[in-house]
């Protein structure tokens, strides 16, 4: 999952923060750039399971967010290839 695009007017992050015993913050998305992010805006992560993730707004407004993502769907036959990307908006108040 790779954040291909933003916009709004302030800035914005995604961070998740991982407890005991490693005890921090991985900020994985932010509109700052790739070096203020673990893997230059791009988050590889497993199959199953969920994420629990903090949104992050610097003003109230509308935020766009653009996400590309690559992946293998495995709930078939056999496994499939997909990718694609979409832009999705956020209201902060």
């Amino acid at each position: 999952l790779t954040l291909t695009g933003f916009s709004g007017p302030g800035e914005m992050a995604i961070s998740q923060t991982i407890g005991a015993p490693i005890n921090m913050t991985i900020v994985w998305f932010a509109s700052r750039g790739d070096s203020y992010t673990q893997a230059n805006n791009s988050w590889e992560f497993a199959v199953g399971g969920h994420q629990h993730n903090d949104w992050w707004f610097s003003e109230a407004g509308f935020y766009e967010l653009e996400f590309t993502w690559t992946g293998t769907y495995i709930g078939g036959a056999s496994p499939v290839d997909v990718s694609g990307s979409g832009t999705f908006g956020f209201n902060a108040v």
